[in-house]
Order: structure tokens, then C-alpha cells, then sequence
């Protein structure tokens, strides 16, 4: 729609949120999840990551987690609306009276195999004379309470090499074909880390270890 929200600086970031499932006045989204492994729904359980992020800031919508069969509701509603042009994620933290402003909400202490995120624009959880609940992505975290690795800075130098920072430690990949999934870990690296690019364009992650 022409619609431009996004200000984060990292490419591999601004591709994440700039594609997500849209809703539209009054209407649910419904993501099903199921066969989470072992490793996630065993021990202290898992936290899951909603990213929410419109082509328009301050269009809002409600997010809850409901059970696979969906009538149980394990999380309840997050009311949350877009930020205007985040360059950063930040946590939708919700307040009691207030519409929580963000990129991303918590769902935190979960341990079911199936799960259903929600996103709805039914009233009363729809923001705005134009409400809309975006879904960018959806990540798993184990619950150790630690939150996961951010992207923090990116840095051209002068030598042409290119240095890139990082919060919360994690494993290092990158690719040149993000739509391919193929990644490949970046033996030792560490933040902030230093490299110089072998592709007109790559792209990085970092995965919680």
C-alpha cells in the first residue's frame, strides 16, 4: 500500500518487520503452532515473542496464546499498538488503562506443545478509527530469564570492513540469501565483531544459545 513504518538499521531487521499478517476492522488472525519439541516445553518451559509492527504507526490491536484446541486460554489479551518508525525492538509492555507501545510482546512461562497466537481488531481490543493487530514473526525463546540477542549497532568503517554489536550473547550467522535458509555460524564470534563483507548483500542473525 505504499505504507512505510520501519526505521531499523539492520537490513536482516527492516526485511523481518517490514512483512506481516494484517488484520483488518473488526477481524481475528489465528496462528497455529503445534509439536513444539521437548527442549522448548521441558524444564522451566519457553517464552514466546509476538513482533508486531504496521505499515502505520498508532493502529492497534489485542494478542492472547490459547491452547491447540483452541477454547483454552493459557495468556491473556495484550492490547498493543505500533510505534511510529522504530529504528530498535522494544517491549509492548502493557499498563493497566493504557495501550502498550512496541515492537514485540512477551508471553512468558508457557509449556504447551500446541499453541494458537491470537491477534485481533475486535472491539474492545481494536486501536484507532483504523485498528489493525500485524503479526511480523513469531520466536521461542527457553525461559531463563535472560531476553534474547538484539542487534544493537552497525558501523561502515573506513577500511571498507564493517563492524556489528550485539546484547545477550548467542551464536552468529549470517547468509546471502535470506529467503533461502540456509545460514552459516560465524565460528567465534563475538560482540562487537569485525568482518569484511564477501557479498554485495548479507544478511545476520543471532541465535540464543
Amino acid at each position: 500500500a505504499g505504507e512505510e513504518n520501519n526505521a531499523f538499521a539492520a537490513a536482516s531487521d527492516k526485511v523481518l518487520m517490514t512483512g506481516y499478517l494484517d488484520t483488518g476492522n473488526s477481524t481475528t488472525t489465528t496462528v497455529g503452532i503445534t509439536g513444539l519439541p521437548t527442549e522448548l516445553t521441558g524444564g522451566d518451559g519457553y517464552d514466546v515473542y509476538v513482533y508486531t509492527l504496521g505499515g502505520t504507526a498508532g493502529r492497534g490491536g489485542g494478542y492472547r496464546i490459547l491452547a491447540g484446541d483452541g477454547t483454552t486460554a493459557l495468556k491473556d489479551w495484550v492490547d498493543a499498538q505500533s510505534a511510529q518508525n522504530p529504528t530498535d525492538f522494544t517491549e509492548a509492555v502493557p499498563a493497566a488503562g493504557t495501550w502498550a507501545v512496541g515492537t514485540y510482546i512477551k508471553f512468558s512461562n508457557l509449556s504447551a506443545a500446541d499453541i494458537q497466537v491470537v491477534a485481533s481488531t475486535v472491539s474492545p481490543h481494536g486501536y484507532s478509527g483504523t485498528p489493525r493487530a500485524p503479526i511480523n514473526a513469531i520466536q521461542f525463546v527457553p525461559s531463563t530469564g535472560a531476553p534474547p540477542p538484539v542487534f544493537t549497532e552497525f558501523t561502515r568503517n573506513t577500511d571498507g570492513s564493517l563492524t556489528i554489536s550485539w546484547t545477550g550473547g548467542g551464536v552468529l550467522q549470517v547468509t546471502t540469501d535470506i529467503g533461502s535458509g540456509m545460514w552459516q555460524t560465524v565460528d567465534g564470534a563475538t560482540s562487537p565483531y569485525t568482518f569484511t563483507p564477501e557479498a554485495p548483500m548479507m544478511f545476520g542473525r543471532v541465535l540464543a544459545q
